[in-house]
């Protein structure tokens, strides 16, 4: 596909819907649907989206809730650590989708960027565990996919859809070899996670220069488990080729995982 016709946003997709572009990004949208079909895909979802927001959300309580959270805007951002408060537009028109980030439970349903894997037949059976990663634009946010390219200061959203398996830990390691967790945001114990079509994490997240890129993992099991053992696991694995990310995790049968994977390209 021509670069072009790349980086369409979830909100310039919202926007072309709502016949609110100027005439030559219309037409660029046009032609990336044309020619795109993961593009096409994007849209259709957020039009499923709209639909599921207008049933659950009366109008009236929808403007109420964007008035009171429009202060959020302007949250500070700390250096790779988690960043909360902070609102993205992705559905609907440009302030709905601003709420939509701070939701507890959205029933926003994303375009899915993600990679769910693991060793033949050594995970649950049934939906398997999967990652959503969003940056923030100028424009907006967009949906990132497995292998794309990131850069230090990028600003990410991680989020998850519904499993059947109870409890999960979302974690990442770089270049350097250092972990970082993203759920639970404290503690020593696996999450509860959440039952809703996507479950975005309270807190973005700031990307560092760390060299190489940044692999993120979703473990999921149904019981309770320790943090710690999986903290090893993925510092050991990462720590034996640093110039490559590491691959899937040697955990047992009862875990689930999802991994997924972002390039990083040093800023000019």
């Amino acid at each position: 596909m021509d670069q072009s016709l790349g980086n369409v946003t979830d909100l310039a997709l919202e926007q072309y819907r709502l016949n609110e572009l100027p005439p030559a990004e219309a037409g660029r949208v046009r032609s990336a649907l044309d020619t795109d079909a993961s593009v096409r895909g994007r849209l259709a979802v957020l039009a499923q989206s709209d639909e599921a927001i207008a049933r659950e959300y009366p109008p009236a309580w929808l403007v109420s809730q964007i008035r009171a959270r429009a202060a959020l805007r302007g949250a500070a951002v700390l250096p790779r650590r988690p960043v909360a408060g902070w609102a993205w537009p992705l559905g609907l028109a440009a302030a709905v989708l601003a709420l939509l980030f701070t939701l507890p439970g959205s029933v926003v349903s994303p375009n899915l960027s993600t990679t769910a894997s693991t060793t033949e037949d050594s995970r649950p059976k049934g939906v398997q565990p999967a990652l959503a990663v969003y940056r923030r634009t100028d424009r907006g946010s967009e949906t990132m996919a497995d292998g794309a390219i990131a850069r230090a200061g990028d600003l990410l959203r991680l989020g998850y859809p519904a499993v059947p398996q109870v409890y999960g830990v979302i974690l990442s390691v770089d270049g350097r070899g250092t972990v970082t967790r993203h759920l639970p945001a404290s503690g020593a114990r696996a999450a509860l996670l959440g039952r809703d079509r996507l479950n975005l994490l309270e807190a973005a997240y700031e990307l560092d220069d760390a060299p190489g890129w940044e692999r993120f993992y979703f473990v999921t099991a149904d019981t309770e488990f320790d943090l710690e053992p999986i903290v090893t696991t993925v510092r050991q694995l990462a720590a034996r080729d640093l110039q490559h990310p590491p691959g899937l995790l040697p955990l047992g049968r009862e875990f689930g995982q999802a991994m997924f994977l972002l390039q990083k390209e040093a800023r000019p």
